[in-house]
């Protein structure tokens, strides 16, 4: 399982998070999870989620909090909205393969690659500068709670 993804369950578990987390932290994780002092790209994070042995279902929305775009696993309660509207030909999230926008933001996205291409942009050379974390409106390394958090799931 991907590092971020046993993250993302990790914090939803431990309801360290109501929504989700931003595309940096979670590319960030595995320079602590790892021997690997590199964090995840953009595109190989987006790949994983669009590979056809990838079994979960994503969602991105923006959050209105920190006023950057967070990640999370589709819950049951969004998958049987979305299903019960789709079932009338009424499309309430917009969909790439395995990623919910919940949100429909960001809205002039036409399919995954332009999604993929939006993110990095926003978010390349944040994550270049392991700036993972927003903390008091500024990106930043992971809080020491943060990285502890994350830590608890190393084997």
């Amino acid at each position: 399982m991907a590092s971020w993804l046993k993250i993302l369950k990790h914090y939803k578990l431990n309801k360290y998070y109501q929504n989700g987390l931003t595309l940096p932290f979670l590319c960030g994780v595995q320079t602590l999870l790892t021997d690997n002092d590199n964090p995840l790209s953009i595109s190989d994070f987006f790949n994983t989620i669009n590979s056809e042995d990838f079994n979960e279902e994503i969602t991105i929305m923006k959050c209105g909090n920190i006023g950057e775009y967070i990640f999370g696993i589709l819950d049951i309660e969004s998958r049987e909205i979305y299903s019960s509207y789709s079932k009338n030909g009424i499309e309430i999230y917009t969909k790439y393969k395995n990623i919910f926008l919940i949100d429909n933001s960001p809205n002039h996205i036409q399919n995954d690659q332009e999604l993929i291409f939006f993110f990095e942009k926003e978010y390349n050379e944040i994550i270049a500068h392991k700036q993972f974390s927003k903390i008091n409106g500024e990106w930043n390394d992971y809080s020491e709670i943060d990285k502890k958090r994350i830590t608890e799931t190393k084997e």
